[in-house]
């Protein structure tokens, strides 16, 4: 297994954030449509105040929606969008996929890598590829052979 290089999994981050943002920007679009045919405020103010009190729940939406992806697309050997683009995925430090569990959990700890300062993905530098939230789950991430 050949680990995947530190600039190629920034760039499958990158590009998974930019998907994410796309799906955020369309729950949102969507609740608006959705608030506007249920309420139908007379005023501009009566709309701000009330998608202010919806903000919640769309920030929960898409910590679910986020949540949801990278678990589902790590756990079982499938790829998320930017991994499967740059040709890496995650598996245990054994080689085998790292189940429903650790993909989860890698996810949660996602947060502990960002902070502070998104020291823990630098830590890829020093400890060969491995993030903190890789070091935490017993993960990493490698290229995926071309089985041609």
């Amino acid at each position: 297994m050949t680990r995947a290089s530190v600039l190629v999994r920034f760039f499958a981050l990158i590009v998974d954030i930019v998907f994410l943002f796309i799906v955020q920007i369309l729950i949102s679009i969507a609740a608006l449509l959705g608030h506007l045919l249920w309420v139908r405020p007379s005023s501009f103010g009566q709309l701000s105040a009330k998608l202010s009190e919806f903000s919640p729940v769309l920030s929960l939406a898409f910590l679910f929606v986020m949540l949801y992806y990278f678990t589902s697309l790590t756990a079982h050997g499938e790829q998320t969008i930017g991994k499967s683009v740059l040709g890496i995925r995650v598996v245990t430090t054994k080689g085998d996929n790292p189940g429903m569990i650790r993909a989860f959990l890698r996810c949660i700890c996602y947060g502990f890598s960002a902070l502070p300062f998104f020291l823990g993905f630098l830590m890829a530098f020093v400890f060969r590829g491995r993030t903190l939230h890789d070091l935490l789950c017993g993960t990493m991430v490698v290229k995926v052979k071309d089985e041609c």
